[in-house]
């Protein structure tokens, strides 16, 4: 089993890699470091589609790429903390480095497969609303009816799953990279219509992003749940958040930082 000492160390690794991916989102938002890096967000703003297709068929597949795994390690990246950690418990310790790094990269791998589909389809909204008004309405309702289905659900239970990793050999490397394959597909199927919303929404694309990885990650403190036509909102995830932000209220009531009502 990982210790208190591994957790903390994997604790202290995920924050920052997610933290510097969301810094050059936001910068990049002003177009400070890397502009356009989302390029779903740059599309929508061209004047037409014609215009969208042709600068993106001139966007080498390596930047396009790049670009991809920077939205998806901001976003992701902290979903990955449990899954992560079940794989270091079921592994020896020489060789967790290793089956971590497989298993990360069959995660990363489905959603760098995926971002050629995601474009097309950002691509085909932007064409058929002709504004990034209509593209943002169309994903949106997309959206609404893709969380109260029942496959929804069947998907977002199944990212709870854990799968049995041999303790020996190349057939650990091989169950860690098709366990991580097997949960970043489920994750996919899960989270794909919010990330839609995220990719083209027009002016405010970093915010959307950020509303979109709040809400994934408020999804996965709920409990598995019998997959049905339903309303599902992350109740666990709002009264943790809740909670968070009323313990750093009373702290800052206590240090003189919150000022009191008279």
């Amino acid at each position: 089993m990982a210790t208190g000492s591994d957790q903390a160390g994997l604790l202290r690794l995920l924050p920052p890699v997610a933290g510097v991916a969301w810094l050059l989102l936001a910068l990049s938002d002003r177009g400070v470091v890397l502009p356009d890096l989302c390029l779903a967000g740059f599309a929508v703003g061209l004047p037409s589609a014609d215009q969208y297709v042709a600068t993106l068929a001139l966007v080498p597949l390596s930047m396009v790429s790049a670009n991809w795994a920077a939205m998806i390690v901001a976003m992701m990246v902290p979903l990955l903390f449990v899954p992560l950690l079940q794989v270091r418990s079921m592994s020896l310790k020489r060789m967790r480095p290793f089956v971590m790094g497989f298993f990360a990269a069959g995660y990363l791998a489905v959603w760098i497969i995926a971002g050629s589909a995601f474009l097309g389809l950002a691509v085909t909204i932007h064409i058929a609303s002709r504004d990034g008004r209509g593209g943002i309405l169309m994903a949106l309702a997309v959206a609404a009816i893709w969380q109260m289905s029942p496959w929804k659900q069947a998907a977002l239970n199944r990212c709870h799953g854990r799968r049995a990793l041999a303790a020996f050999g190349p057939a650990a490397y091989r169950d860690a990279l098709v366990a991580g394959l097997a949960h970043g597909g489920w994750c996919l199927l899960s989270c794909w219509a919010l990330m839609l919303v995220a990719l083209v929404a027009p002016t405010f694309h970093f915010a959307a992003m950020l509303c979109v990885s709040l809400y994934i990650w408020a999804e996965r403190l709920e409990h598995p749940r019998p997959p049905r036509w339903t309303l599902g909102v992350p109740m666990r995830g709002l009264r943790a958040l809740a909670w968070r932000l009323r313990n750093e209220r009373v702290g800052a009531h206590a240090t003189g930082m919150w000022p009191n009502r008279q």
